[in-house]
């Protein structure tokens, strides 16, 4: 799995060795499949000991989607998973991360990359980790900043400079432990990684003076709101998003008031995150 999913693949090599760089402490900075030379050193018992010590009912959430009510799974959930023995849930015991202080950069070239690609990780907070006022405001800015075309870097870096192909970024704050706000871009035909990462450094600089117009915040939230939307149109989004809700200690009620959270948050919340 590894050499197949990892090893021939460019842009999973440059993540593993961004997050290794990014989380100093977190065990973040490990490949959750693990490094091959650990792999390589793992018996049988080693896999055996970890499933028994963590893959069990009382590590576990059940996510049913589909044409049924709870009184009909409740039932149906007991007999079948109702006799599993719950397990103990070890204490999670992380080492918290030192400030970030300085930048670290990750120059990787391979073979079979023929399109460069930018990309810029910050460590910040979630909902399981940090100071949770700052995620729905981070989820609003991942929208105003690179959330499609109608975003102010795609506008700036893509239509108007033309420096960029696209440019676009990404926030997950349903972690249980920290998370990334992202940025990539891939640099239009001609134009250098440093030309680009000196538009974009300056565009960020602009947004942290002078914020956003109101016209752009009501707009990025009409987006984050249908987002929520669009989840219900299938079976297998919205139960993702309860499994995380659930994961990170959210109530299982918590989607139904998103759009009010949302149309909540002030420019003044965005700019503090």
């Amino acid at each position: 799995e590894r050499r197949v999913r990892v090893e021939n693949n460019p842009g999973a090599l440059l993540a593993e060795q961004m997050n290794a760089a990014l989380f100093r402490h977190h065990p973040y900075h490990r490949p959750v499949i693990g490094w091959m030379h650990e792999m390589e050193g793992l018996s049988k018992d080693d896999v055996l000991d970890f499933h028994k010590k963590y893959c069990h009912a009382g590590n576990a959430i059940l996510v049913v989607s589909g044409d049924i009510t709870a009184a009909e799974l409740k039932p149906l959930a007991e007999k079948y998973y109702g006799s599993l023995p719950p397990g103990n849930v070890p204490v999670r015991v992380w080492t918290s991360e030192p400030p970030q202080r300085a930048a670290r950069q990750i120059v990787m070239h391979h073979a079979n990359v023929k399109q460069p690609e930018w990309m810029r990780n910050y460590a910040t907070i979630s909902f399981g980790d940090g100071d949770k006022k700052h995620v729905l405001p981070l989820f609003l800015l991942s929208q105003l900043m690179g959330g499609g075309k109608t975003s102010h870097l795609y506008r700036s870096i893509v239509v108007e400079q033309k420096l960029a192909s696209s440019v676009d970024t990404s926030y997950n704050g349903f972690n249980i432990g920290p998370t990334e706000f992202g940025i990539s871009a891939i640099p239009e035909q001609g134009v250098s990684m440093e030309r680009m990462q000196e538009a974009i450094d300056a565009e960020i600089a602009a947004m942290l003076k002078n914020g956003f117009p109101d016209s752009d915040i009501a707009r990025a939230k009409t987006l984050l709101k249908a987002e929520s939307v669009y989840a219900r149109d299938g079976l297998t989004s919205m139960a993702r998003i309860m499994g995380w809700i659930r994961i990170v200690g959210l109530d299982a009620e918590y989607m139904t008031h998103w759009d009010d959270m949302i149309d909540a948050i002030t420019p003044e919340q965005i700019m503090e995150a």
